[in-house]
C-alpha cells in the first residue's frame, strides 16, 4: 500500500491545537449532539420496548443457558422446539452469569453493553491523546464516538457487538503502542473479541497484515497465537458448525445496494476524512504514524468490509470497526489542519443522523415498542403454561419469559440451507395446535417470506386470522376456533 510507505523522520510537527478552521460551532454541534445522544443510551437502557429485533434472539439464547440448556445451542438442532444459536458464548456466558434474574436478563445484557462502548471509547481517547499529543483528542474522540450513532447506540442493545468492539479496540490499541508483550496480549484480545461476536473481524485480519508486514517476526507470533487459541476455543465448545454453516448466508446485489445506501450514505463524509488521512498518512510526524498506522489498516480492511453487507442479514453492525477508526482518523485530521471541508461536512451530517435517530428512537419507535411489549404480556398470560407460541420477533414471547417454538430468522436461514426441516413447525400450524402467533409484520407482507421458511407462511397464511394489531404487534390466532378468547386493551 503506498500510503503507508515506510516512515520518516522528516516529517512536520503537528499544528498546535486549534482543531478545525472556524470550528468552535463545530465541536459545539458535536458536544451537543453527543450529550443528547448520551441522554438518549440512558433513556434506552432501561425501557421496556426494544429497536433491535435480535435483542429478543440473544436474550432467549441466554434465558435457556441460564436454565441449563446452553450445550443445545450448539448441537445439530432439535426438530422441535429450534433454539439454535449462531453466535458464540461469551457474551452469553457472561449476561448469564451476571444476571440476578430471568426478568433482568435484557437489562444486565444491555449493562454489559454499555460497558463495552465505554470500555472502547476510553481506548480510542487514549490513543487519541498517545498519538497527537494532546488532551483535548481525547475528549474529541469522545464526543465523536457518542455522536455517531452508528457506534453508540450498540451501547444499550442486548446484544454482544459493543463488548466485541471493546475487546477488539483494546488489541489494537495495544499493538499500536508497541506495549511489551503485545504479539501475546493482542492474540487474547482479539480471541476473546471474536468469542464474543464473530463478524467483528476486522480487528485480528488487519492486524495480523500489519504486523506480518511491519514486524514479521513478532507477527507471526501473533498470528500462530491467535489460530492456535481460536481453534482450540472452537473444538471445545464444538463451534465449527454454529458459527460457519449456521452464519452462511446468500449475498445479492440488491442487498448490497439497498444496505449500501441505508447504512453507508451519511456515513460517507467521515469515511472521507479517514482516506484522506491515509493519502497524508507520510506527511504527519513520525510519532502519529507509528501509532495510527495499525488503524489505518483497521480502516482499509474495514472499507473491504463493506461488501459483506450483500449478505442476508446484514446490519450496521457490519461497519463498527471501520466507524471507530474513522473516527480517530477523523480526529488526526483536525489537528493537522486538512480536509476541514470534509470535517465540517461530516460534523453536519453526523449531528443530523444523530439528531433524527434520537427523535425517532425516543418519541416513536421505543414508546410504540413498549406497547406492544404490554400487550404482548397480557395476551401470553392467558395461554396455559405448555402452550405452543410462535413469535417473530422472539422479544414478544421473551417480555413474556415464554419461550417460542423457534428462532425464525435463524431457522429461516438453516431450513435454506437443509440443516432443520421446518416441517415439524409447519404441521403443528396445520394442525391449529399454536394458539397464538405474535407478529411484527403482518400475514399480507412479502417481506415475512425472508422471516420464516416458505412452508411456515402458507400454513400461516391458510390457517390463521388477525385477532387484532397495536402498534407494530399482529396477534394471530386459528381460523377454525369458534371463540376467539383475548386481551385487547
Amino acid at each position: 500500500m503506498a500510503v503507508l510507505a515506510p516512515m520518516t523522520s522528516s516529517s512536520p510537527s503537528l499544528a498546535a491545537a486549534v482543531p478545525f478552521a472556524g470550528s468552535r460551532w463545530g465541536h459545539a454541534l458535536i458536544g451537543g449532539t453527543a450529550v443528547l445522544v448520551l441522554a438518549f443510551l440512558l433513556y434506552a437502557l432501561f425501557s421496556p420496548g426494544s429497536f433491535n429485533y435480535v435483542e429478543g434472539d440473544v436474550a432467549t439464547w441466554i434465558l435457556l443457558w441460564r436454565h441449563g440448556h446452553a450445550a443445545d445451542l450448539y448441537r445439530a438442532p432439535a426438530q422441535l422446539p429450534m433454539y439454535s444459536s449462531n453466535y458464540p458464548p461469551l457474551y452469553l456466558w457472561l449476561v448469564a452469569s451476571l444476571s440476578p434474574s430471568d426478568e433482568a436478563i435484557v437489562v444486565t445484557g444491555r449493562l454489559v453493553s454499555l460497558c463495552g462502548l465505554l470500555l472502547a471509547i476510553a481506548t480510542l481517547s487514549h490513543m487519541s491523546i498517545r498519538a497527537l499529543k494532546h488532551r483535548s483528542a481525547g475528549v474529541l474522540v469522545a464526543m465523536w464516538m457518542l455522536a455517531t450513532v452508528r457506534i453508540s447506540l450498540h451501547g444499550v442493545m442486548c446484544y454482544p457487538d459493543a463488548l466485541a468492539l471493546g475487546l477488539g479496540c483494546i488489541g489494537v490499541t495495544i499493538v499500536a503502542l508497541r506495549t511489551p508483550g503485545w504479539p501475546i496480549l493482542a492474540a487474547l484480545l482479539m480471541v476473546a473479541s471474536v468469542l464474543t461476536k464473530h463478524s467483528l473481524i476486522v480487528f485480528p485480519i488487519a492486524i495480523a497484515i500489519w504486523s506480518l508486514w511491519r514486524e514479521p517476526k513478532k507477527g507471526s507470533l501473533f498470528c500462530a497465537l491467535s489460530a492456535g487459541l481460536l481453534l482450540l476455543a472452537l473444538r471445545h465448545w464444538q463451534l465449527f458448525d454454529a458459527l460457519l454453516s449456521r452464519t452462511m448466508a446468500p449475498w445479492h446485489w440488491n442487498t448490497f445496494a439497498r444496505h449500501s445506501l441505508y447504512y453507508v450514505a451519511a456515513s460517507l463524509p467521515l469515511l472521507g476524512v479517514g482516506v484522506l488521512v491515509l493519502r497524508r498518512l507520510r506527511s504527519l510526524p513520525t510519532s502519529t504514524q507509528r501509532a495510527i498506522e495499525p488503524w489505518a489498516f483497521v480502516f482499509g480492511i474495514g472499507l473491504g468490509w463493506l461488501l459483506a453487507l450483500g449478505r442476508t442479514g446484514a446490519s450496521y453492525n457490519y461497519m463498527l470497526e471501520l466507524m471507530t477508526s474513522g473516527v480517530l482518523l477523523l480526529t488526526v485530521s483536525i489537528y493537522s489542519n486538512f480536509g476541514w471541508r470534509l470535517q465540517i461536512f461530516a460534523t453536519v451530517v453526523t449531528a443530523i443522523e444523530a439528531l433524527s435517530w434520537t427523535y425517532a428512537l425516543s418519541l416513536r419507535v421505543l414508546p410504540s415498542s413498549a406497547a406492544d411489549v404490554k400487550a404482548a404480556q397480557a395476551e401470553l398470560k392467558a395461554l396455559s403454561a405448555d402452550a405452543l407460541i410462535l413469535a417473530e420477533p422472539t422479544w414478544y414471547s421473551l417480555v413474556a419469559n415464554r419461550l417460542p417454538m423457534m428462532i425464525p430468522f435463524l431457522g429461516t436461514q438453516m431450513a435454506g440451507r437443509g440443516l432443520w426441516n421446518p416441517q415439524v413447525v409447519a404441521d403443528q400450524l396445520h394442525r391449529q395446535a399454536v394458539p397464538r402467533v405474535l407478529l411484527y409484520l403482518s400475514l399480507d407482507n412479502p417481506e415475512l417470506n425472508e422471516r420464516f421458511p416458505s412452508e411456515i407462511c402458507k400454513e400461516l397464511r391458510d390457517h390463521y386470522t388477525l385477532l387484532y394489531k397495536l402498534q407494530q404487534l399482529h396477534v394471530y390466532g386459528p381460523k377454525d376456533v369458534a371463540v376467539q378468547v383475548h386481551t385487547n386493551k
